[in-house]
């Protein structure tokens, strides 16, 4: 047998929680590439005795606890080192090209190739284990990721730009949680939210985000989605925009090959708390309140619609509108709605994504 390649450095585990000051590539144990943008750090996973699961390696840390490697097939969280009332932005990887199995990790393969691409997933209703895998069928052709600009509706930043970023790089980030309120209505949150969940307890909704600070970001139109998303940060190495179908749909390829749930892009709303249910009556969901959190990633099954740069060529109503919703149980996460200019409502959010560019 070969003997396997010698760990690439820096290794991703010795620099947990250390920031970097230049866009920095780093490994996993497995020789899995990631690229951490210059101010972000790479945030520990979370702490687990036991797991069902593959059997992990693992370190301890200054408690005694077993603490998970960062490696790229659980989705590796990064988080600004700015802080703002005491948290900073989540962003989770999503790698591209292909990517090195754990030992033993035998359902899988050695190597499990994620094509960065746009998917049709078939139906909810019409789908087999081996249909969820990449999603094999051609999405309607009146679906489309513009370059230009044909509606009134907002378009990527640069698409071209972040195709180049994502398969050059071997991944890009998407926002760990949809789209909280930052106060000022100027740049988005990516943090767990006040009132995530935009339920009603029966006689009230969550409140909405515009004016309330850390609460969930919906009541927002795409174009005001789009522009707050690409100001998230600038003048860097690396860009935000709001998520587009590309990183959407690969998203959905990465998560079904590394979780449990295989047909994730057919998963209907599994977030059902509503707002009085929060902890404390502070209305912020913490894990406990959750089942929609696969891969590190919270919320694209549920919640919310959320908003994208994808665009409806058919008709008057360009906005496409991604995921599953706590309002419609037919929604699920590959769904594809459109709607008006116009849409605002509580039970539509967004999310950011980020890419670097040097």
């Amino acid at each position: 047998e070969e003997e396997p390649e010698p760990p690439k450095t820096p290794q991703i585990k010795d620099k947990v929680g250390e920031k970097v000051t230049v866009n920095t590539i780093m490994y996993d144990e497995y020789n899995n590439k990631i690229v951490i943008p210059a101010g972000f750090k790479v945030v520990p996973h979370d702490k687990e005795e036991n797991t069902t699961r593959v059997k992990y390696e693992y370190s301890v840390d200054a408690e005694g606890i077993k603490t998970n490697n960062p490696t790229v097939q659980d989705g590796i969280v990064i988080e600004d080192a700015e802080e703002r009332d005491g948290k900073g932005n989540q962003f989770v990887w999503i790698p591209t090209g292909t990517i090195n199995n754990r030992p033993g990790d035998l359902d899988r393969g050695e190597t499990t190739e994620i094509k960065l691409g746009r998917y049709d997933f078939k139906t909810k209703t019409d789908v087999t284990a081996d249909d969820a895998k990449d999603g094999s069928t051609p999405i309607q052709t009146y679906y489309i990721e513009e370059t230009e600009s044909t509606k009134d509706n907002e378009i990527a930043k640069n698409l071209t730009v972040f195709l180049t970023s994502a398969t050059g790089n071997g991944g890009y980030y998407i926002a760990r949680y949809e789209a909280s309120y930052d106060g000022k209505g100027e740049k988005p949150l990516s943090q767990p939210s006040k009132g995530n969940t935009g339920a009603s307890n029966g006689t009230q909704y969550a409140p909405s985000g515009t004016g309330q600070k850390g609460y969930l970001w919906n009541n927002i139109e795409q174009t005001d989605a789009s522009r707050v998303s690409q100001a998230m940060y600038t003048g860097g190495d690396y860009e935000s925009d709001l998520v587009n179908s590309y990183a959407w749909d690969t998203a959905i390829v990465f998560i079904q090959a590394y979780s449990e749930n295989k047909t994730y892009a057919q998963q209907t709303s599994r977030n059902t708390k509503s707002y009085s249910e929060a902890p404390d009556n502070t209305g912020e969901r913490t894990e406990a309140d959750t089942t929609d959190k696969v891969c590190n990633i919270y919320d694209m099954a549920s919640n919310c619609f959320e908003w994208t740069t994808e665009t409806y060529t058919f008709g008057s109503s360009p906005y496409v509108g991604r995921g599953g919703s706590y309002l419609s149980s037919s929604a699920y996460t590959s769904y594809r709605g459109y709607d008006t200019t116009i849409l605002a409502n509580r039970f539509t959010s967004f999310r950011p994504l980020l890419y670097v560019t040097k």
